[in-house]
């Protein structure tokens, strides 16, 4: 999990407006997406307790279950990502359904932001 959540806030920070990116025909919808991070970042995590799984069965599971390719999935992604605003909403939306499917994980991800949130410069948050 602290993995997973560095790499959104390093997602999310690092993100500056940029060339905007076209528009995919088959954009995938901001609460779709943000179910499809919320699996990927407990997948993610059940990685972590079992090495020995398969990360790209259960990329293709996640995909399958929500009915996106894989390619819809990443110019998507990259589509969200041009757009600083957007792409943290729909992080935030994946907390929140990580949240509440887990009380610990809620603790566990407010602290984590109450720590960087001291370290975040007012103009990044």
């Amino acid at each position: 999990m602290k993995k997973l959540i560095f790499l959104f806030v390093l997602i999310l920070f690092s993100c500056k407006d940029s060339k905007p990116v076209n528009r995919p025909n088959n954009l995938i919808e901001k609460d779709k997406m943000a179910a499809l991070i919320a699996d990927f970042a407990i997948s993610d995590q059940m990685g972590m307790m079992n090495p020995s799984g398969n990360l790209d069965t259960s990329a293709r599971f996640i995909l399958n279950k929500h009915a996106v390719t894989a390619k819809q999935f990443t110019e998507s992604y990259e589509y969200y990502l041009s757009s600083p605003a957007t792409v943290r909403d729909i992080l935030e939306e994946a907390q929140d359904i990580i949240k509440s499917q887990d009380a610990d994980a809620e603790k566990f991800i407010d602290k984590k932001l109450k720590e960087i949130g001291n370290t975040v410069p007012p103009s990044a948050r």
